[in-house]
């Protein structure tokens, strides 16, 4: 008669706990690197979106040779101080400010992703019919961490010029349009 072997499969416990130890250590090496990456392409989604705005604001103004509002707003109507609400550019023809019904909406942005802070004026932003900006002046947008070296900044000059701000001085932060550092607090 013969004897049947049984054969016994699975993981003993000293395999299981070297496998969640090794999950562990790869985990913590990943997810913080992970983290850096999510929240700089939150910022750059977000700078973007302003800067396209701001852009498309200066060049119609320009180009219909009228001024152009760009400001934050809860109503599509009328402008708030506050930046992470979402923003919107529109022909001003009356000059008062206000999106009147005659006045054509250009475009507008999204609320600002929760995650994100942004040190912005307070005041709406007016490209007139040369292209030229009411105010110069950064609008720096910091992730939840608020290190200034994660910080990125859009700067809008009186000439109505746009563009990314830039370390300049290789300190590893990003300047304003005044050449000082930006900051998160």
């Amino acid at each position: 008669m013969k004897m049947l072997s049984m054969r016994h499969s699975g993981y003993t416990l000293i395999e299981l706990m070297i496998t969640v130890a090794v999950l562990s250590i790869i985990a913590g090496v990943v997810v913080p690197g992970a983290r850096g990456f999510i929240n700089h392409s939150i910022l750059t989604k977000e700078i973007n979106e302003l800067s396209t705005l701001a852009r498309l604001a200066r060049f119609k103004a320009m180009e219909e040779q009228t001024e152009v509002v760009m400001c934050p707003s809860l109503d599509y109507t009328n402008c708030i101080s506050n930046w992470t609400y979402p923003s919107m550019a529109f022909y001003d023809v009356d000059g008062n400010g206000k999106r009147g019904t005659n006045e054509t909406l250009l475009s507008s942005t999204e609320k600002l992703h929760s995650s994100v802070k942004i040190k912005a004026p307070s005041q709406a932003l007016v490209f007139d019919a040369r292209g030229g900006a009411n105010i110069t002046t950064t609008l720096t947008i910091c992730d939840d961490t608020s290190k200034a070296d994660k910080a990125v900044g859009l700067i809008i000059n009186g000439y109505g010029k746009i563009a990314i701000a830039q370390d300049s001085d290789d300190d590893g932060v990003n300047e304003n349009h005044a050449g000082s550092a930006l900051t998160c607090s």
